[in-house]
């Protein structure tokens, strides 16, 4: 009987190592910032922000914020991709456990993509009608000299300005898209008359300045 209560104790501390084990416990550490415009240091919404290797994306939101969390402790990198802006890849940011590093962004903003022109792709900034009676139209284009689509729209104030082919509409990379300004003399007052023409889009503005000489 005794043979068996020394077995089963001996039994019983082999296993006692075994029972008081813990499973390793996991530290994660996490990363978060702000993504802005590198010139005015306003948030910028909706940036892609994607953590390497990870290959986790997050969208900022209207806050240009964006958080990771959860990550294990090692070396990590951002790529940060907005339309409009140069592509961000960030140095090296070491995590590590139980600490969130802050890593803000600055994106920069790549030139306008509008741009108004004539037939031969030649920037112009504006539009003279002279003074001869007949001559009330005149063509121009707007061109998308970017590599992403844009929305693009004119507005004007002078009454003279009769009507424009098109007033809004969209631009895929690479596009022109063909104008006519027509005017209407009898509107126009004596001597020189001048008005400007504001395009606007989502990647860039420019200014169409429009003159036309009114009877005497």
């Amino acid at each position: 009987m005794k043979k068996l209560f020394y077995f089963l104790c001996y039994i019983g501390l082999l296993c006692l190592p075994q029972s008081c084990k813990h499973p390793d416990v996991v530290a994660y550490g996490g990363l978060c910032g702000i993504v802005a415009d590198k010139a005015t240091d306003e948030p910028i919404a909706k940036a892609s922000v994607e953590l390497l290797p990870a290959g986790v994306t997050i969208i900022t939101g209207s806050d240009g914020q964006f958080e990771f969390t959860q990550l294990e402790p090692k070396n990590y990198t951002l790529l940060v991709t907005k339309a409009g802006y140069s592509d961000y890849t960030s140095n090296t940011i070491t995590v590590v456990a139980d600490l969130t590093v802050k890593a803000d962004v600055q994106l920069e903003r790549l030139p306008p993509s509008l741009r108004v022109v004539n037939d031969k792709k030649e920037d112009i900034d504006s539009l003279n009608f002279g003074g001869t009676k007949a001559d009330i139209a005149r063509s121009f284009n707007i061109f998308n000299d970017g590599e992403n689509a844009l929305e693009w729209e004119i507005t004007y104030t002078a009454e003279w300005i009769k009507s424009i082919s098109k007033s809004s509409g969209s631009l895929k990379e690479g596009a022109t898209q063909a104008l006519v300004l027509t005017i209407d003399r009898s509107k126009l007052r004596p001597s020189e008359n001048l008005t400007t023409l504001h395009i606007t889009s989502d990647n860039g503005s420019k200014q169409l300045i429009v003159t036309a000489l009114g009877e005497s």
